[in-house]
């Protein structure tokens, strides 16, 4: 992990003198899934709905490409819901997750990007709660969530843009023995490049 931030901070530090950089703030829509597999058996997990915030930093690197990254914040998960005779019931789990996205951006035209990266997340609040209870109960978990995604931006002006990205978790996120868990999630959102 130390390698990857000093790569990082290599790559930004030398763009950054000969390259113009912005920074800037965005929120939005995101819906979330967990991939969930115990002793070899897929566990359906129905998709939460929730929100994700974050500052973000772009450095341009020439008239049709750019290095993005940033550090956003969301309540990633899923929701199970489990139908018997009687009653349903559903149990919400939740990740907090702190994300450094790092991308490379590429202009097709000047109002729209298309772009590529990697998502790595810290889950640093896993909680699961069901709905015949009022409180959630904590799990462990693990804290990498590694999430490589493409995406796609729109910019209405040279400060308002649009966003959407489909990242894909490859990180087992589960702590117990024969399970694999990956969260996989949509990002719709707005922001405002200063």
């Amino acid at each position: 992990m130390r390698k990857l931030f000093t790569v990082t901070f290599i790559i930004i530090t030398a763009t950054a003198t000969n390259a113009q950089m912005r920074t800037g703030i965005k929120a939005g829509y995101a819906m979330s899934t967990i991939w969930l597999k115990v002793d070899g058996i897929k566990i359906h997990q129905d998709v939460r709905s929730t929100y994700y915030i974050g500052l973000l930093s772009e450095i341009t690197i020439n008239k049709t490409s750019a290095f993005q990254f940033g550090l956003t914040y969301s309540p990633l998960g899923s929701k199970q819901t489990i139908k018997s005779f009687r009653k349903k019931t559903t149990t919400i789990i939740s990740l907090g997750t702190i994300s450094i996205p790092l991308f490379l951006k590429y202009h097709t035209t000047e109002k729209f990007a298309l772009s590529g990266g990697m998502n790595v997340g810290f889950n640093f609040l896993t909680k699961l709660k069901e709905d015949y209870h009022d409180e959630w109960y904590y799990v462990k978990g693990k804290i990498l969530n590694l999430a490589p995604f493409v995406g796609l931006e729109y910019n209405f002006s040279h400060h308002l843009f649009m966003e959407a990205r489909l990242n894909l978790g490859i990180s087992n996120i589960s702590k117990e023995e024969k399970t694999t868990a990956r969260n996989n999630f949509i990002l719709l959102g707005v922001g405002y490049k200063f």
